[in-house]
């Protein structure tokens, strides 16, 4: 991995509609109120996020405009596929990808991103572990490039 700049590597994280909802005891990244002021998100790596809001939780539960959405172990494949797809005609490095039923990591080297930086090659590495090790997944998938390593 050495010959790859370290710079641009990401950890995307997206749930299916409905199923991972701000205020959750899990934990979330969602804008909420931190006093006065405009609304923040908590999600800088290694920091704390915000859980377990029930009145948040139910209110965005109210607002869902049809049932939460979970994919089937049948998607998962076409899922990847699409992430594939997209890397290739973007000239992205696909790093590593875990598709459960109600969300999906996606470690990939990209030109821009979100606040969720991996900052050096371990950060990367760890990343993708974090990929690797999701319970009850549908998919997991690590590039070549990196399957040795980690």
């Amino acid at each position: 991995m050495n010959a790859l700049r370290v710079d641009r590597h990401w950890l995307l994280t997206s749930t299916t509609y409905g199923t991972w909802l701000p205020g959750d005891p899990r934990g979330f990244v969602s804008n909420v109120a931190d006093g006065p002021g405009p609304e923040v998100r908590h999600n800088i790596p290694g920091t704390p996020y915000d859980k377990d809001m029930p009145g948040l939780v139910r209110v965005a539960r109210e607002n869902l405009k049809c049932p939460p959405i979970y994919f089937k172990s049948e998607q998962a494949q076409e899922i990847l596929d699409r992430f594939t797809e997209t890397a290739t005609v973007r000239h992205w490095l696909l790093c590593a990808v875990g598709i459960m039923n109600n969300h999906v990591h996606v470690v990939v080297w990209t030109t821009s991103g979100s606040k969720r930086k991996l900052a050096d090659e371990l950060a990367v590495l760890a990343a993708i572990e974090y990929v690797r090790n999701q319970a009850n997944p549908l998919l997991i998938w690590i590039s070549p490039l990196f399957e040795k390593q980690s």
